[in-house]
């Protein structure tokens, strides 16, 4: 003979059970079962879960971690490849200075670029916004989707 704890698990309630099973011949006693259920964590008058504070603000929280993460990610990675300067350095400042959303118009309206300093400011300034680019930047030689 074997104990058997055998255990459901809901929102608002656990049902169990004690069975004392003799798996030779198949057969088993119920020593106890019940349930116990809790009250709901809802506010009664609204009906929103208790807790939708917390989960919301810990929910910004991943995603201003993942947004950090991915900026910080994409910088490393322009760097190593020579598009971006070390975060924090010199070179980094002055790249900075640049008014992002000139170098952004220049971008998108196909304008030349004065320096590589102009080119790695753009860079900066799309990955701090996550902005998406057009399909047509990947596609060869093309410039613009109008050429």
């Amino acid at each position: 003979m074997a104990l058997v704890f055998g255990f459901d698990i809901g929102t608002t309630s656990i049902g169990f059970a004690v069975i004392d099973h003799d798996p030779g011949q198949g057969t088993g006693k119920i020593h106890r079962l019940g349930v116990r259920i809790f009250p709901e964590a809802r506010d009664p008058k609204a009906l929103v879960p208790l807790n939708q504070d917390r989960r919301a603000a810990r929910m910004r929280r991943r995603q201003l971690r993942r947004r950090r993460q991915r900026r910080q990610e994409l910088g490393e990675l322009l760097h190593q490849h020579g598009f971006l300067p070390k975060r924090n350095s010199p070179e980094w400042s002055r790249v900075m200075e640049a008014d992002p959303w000139q170098l952004r118009k220049w971008a998108f309206n196909l304008q030349r670029a004065e320096s590589d300093e102009s080119h790695q400011q753009v860079l900066a300034a799309l990955a701090a916004e996550r902005a998406g680019l057009p399909e047509w930047v990947f596609e060869g030689d093309r410039l613009s989707p109008y050429a």
